[in-house]
């Protein structure tokens, strides 16, 4: 999620609550990348990294 486009939707809707869907990439779980998170109060649900089992997306053997 940009930081673009997370305050736009802080600016449209102050109130509203923004909950992050993200797989476990070393990217996304970065302490930097949390803690930017956390003081934008923006809730993690985390997702297991390349889970077929989970992701529609991946073709079943």
């Amino acid at each position: 999620m940009s930081k673009e486009l997370l305050l736009r939707i802080v600016i449209i809707d102050p109130e509203r609550r923004i909950i992050l869907h993200q797989d476990n990439a070393s990217s996304h779980t970065a302490p930097k990348t949390r803690q930017y998170l956390t003081e934008e109060n923006v809730e993690l649900l985390d997702h297991p990294p390349y889970s077929p089992d989970v992701s529609p997306n991946f073709p079943e053997n």
